[in-house]
């Protein structure tokens, strides 16, 4: 409850998007990393999914990526419980969020699976079987750029996609998200490159999807 103040507080004050989550510092990174793996552990749906399409019982590919991974909770969950058999790369903006996941791999001694990068400076193409990008495109006003240009050419042709975004659910849901991944090649990139494998649920953009051409 904290944190909705808080995130109020930043995101109305903010220089860009881009600054807004690099201030996640101090108590304004305590109280998000609360909110988030509340939030996180709360999904079911996503937690079902991860586990039927990407844990060890169904996936055995070399990599996943966890696209703006937040906290990475739904991530190091699987991790620390050795249900997952792969590599995870997290990635995100840089924030004190950060050193919280670099604790918990430490902790838990995942470093040799589990790394955490820059999301903005990360740019491997084909580095992947299985990306989930949950929670991430609406709060982008270039949604349809980031997912054509970033997202995309990670993952290699005949991997797994889970693919989350709500628009227009929440303050820091914003409409140039939504209207720049309809208008701007993001969505009709999804319909004709992916097969979509599950939907999720009633949204648009809730489902697996499996990755068909370049």
């Amino acid at each position: 409850m904290a944190w909705t103040e808080k995130e109020k507080i930043l995101f109305m004050n903010r220089n860009s998007l881009n600054t807004f989550y690099e201030n996640w510092k101090d108590d304004f990174a305590r109280y998000n990393i609360c909110a988030n793996i509340l939030n996180q552990h709360m999904d079911s749906v996503s937690f079902q999914l991860f586990y039927n399409y990407f844990s060890k019982y169904h996936f055995a590919k070399n990599t996943l990526i966890d696209y703006g991974c937040g906290t990475a909770s739904l991530s190091l969950a699987f991790a620390i419980e050795k249900l997952v058999s792969t590599n995870i790369i997290l990635l995100d903006v840089k924030n004190d969020i950060n050193d919280f996941i670099k604790f918990r791999v430490a902790k838990h001694k995942l470093s040799d699976t589990v790394s955490l990068h820059d999301v903005l400076l990360f740019d491997e193409k084909g580095c992947c079987d299985g990306l989930y990008c949950i929670d991430v495109l609406e709060h982008l006003e270039n949604s349809s750029e980031v997912f054509i240009n970033r997202v995309h050419p990670m993952l290699r042709v005949g991997g797994i996609m889970y693919l989350k975004a709500p628009w227009r659910g929440q303050l820091t849901h914003i409409d140039e998200a939504a209207d720049n991944f309809y208008l701007k090649g993001g969505r009709k990139l999804l319909g004709k490159k992916y097969d979509l494998v599950y939907r999720a649920g009633a949204m648009d953009i809730m489902g697996i999807y499996r990755k068909i051409a370049e």
